[in-house]
């Protein structure tokens, strides 16, 4: 809810469409992460290492909301903004409808 924030005020001073494409690359880090981190849960989980296992558990789950967040200041709102830039002023409401 907080990341959608950022985009109300940075929206109008940066292009959705640079945000969007340089975010997605943020987005894939902390998936790409968020996967290396479960793999090092499951071998820590496997060689008996409860600790350093919960560590890496707590890390993933870190990055998957990483990811969301990312996701919810710029890709979540594409859908709102799109179809009010697209159509002009007399159809903007039976558009948006």
């Amino acid at each position: 809810m907080f990341s959608t924030l950022i985009c109300v005020f940075t929206l109008d001073r940066i292009s959705h469409l640079w945000t969007c494409y340089w975010r997605s690359a943020d987005q894939g880090i902390a998936m790409a992460l968020a996967g290396v981190f479960s793999y090092f849960c499951q071998q820590a989980t496997a060689n008996g290492d409860a600790a350093k296992a919960s560590q890496y558990g707590i890390a993933a789950v870190s990055t998957v909301f990483i990811f969301i967040s990312i996701f919810g200041a710029t890709w979540l709102t594409v859908p709102w903004l799109y179809t009010a830039e697209i159509f002009s002023l007399d159809v903007r409401a039976k558009g948006n409808a």
